[in-house]
């Protein structure tokens, strides 16, 4: 591993076979950003505080595969056609006041991307029928849903 960080950036290469079997070289190019809260715009980390390209995903506790999302993932990836825009946060309902669901979004340039975030709701089991006859599937019977409780705000996370 041959990473420098200069002027805001933390870069790196990857040499390989590429898919025709010959010669490759990936260069990893990463830069992170935090967001002023005042201006509402990304500004770069110094160079001190740029984090180091990762070799391994990182998962928010728990920390394991499958029961957490992934805080960082790994930056040693052979090909991508695109860049990555990872978003590690909070939403914020407006004027901090709770409500059952609210809209964020992140525009990068022309990008813009919107989640709807809601609160807290559950599932409410109903019995399952019975199969009409021996050897059929019983009909499936779906849950219903509580109404979202409010929430003031939540982690941007998969398992929220």
């Amino acid at each position: 591993m041959v990473e420098k960080k200069e002027r805001q950036y933390v870069v790196d290469f990857l040499p390989g076979t590429g898919p025709s079997g010959g010669p490759e070289l990936t260069v990893i190019c990463k830069r992170s950003y935090r967001i002023d809260d005042v201006e509402g715009i990304a500004v770069p980390l110094p160079d001190e505080e740029q984090p180091s390209l990762r070799i391994q995903p990182e998962y928010f506790p728990p920390g394991n595969p499958g029961e957490a999302s992934i805080r960082w993932d790994l930056d040693y990836v052979p090909f991508k056609p695109r860049v990555d825009v990872h978003i590690v946060g909070t939403g914020f309902a407006p004027h901090g006041k709770s409500v059952p669901e609210f809209e964020v979004s992140a525009r990068i340039g022309s990008v813009e991307r919107s989640l709807v975030l809601t609160g807290p709701r559950y599932a409410l089991w109903r019995k399952q029928k019975k199969a009409r006859k021996k050897g059929e599937i019983p009909p499936f019977v779906p849950p219903d849903f509580t109404d979202p409780e409010p929430i003031a705000q939540i982690p941007l996370r998969y398992e929220f």
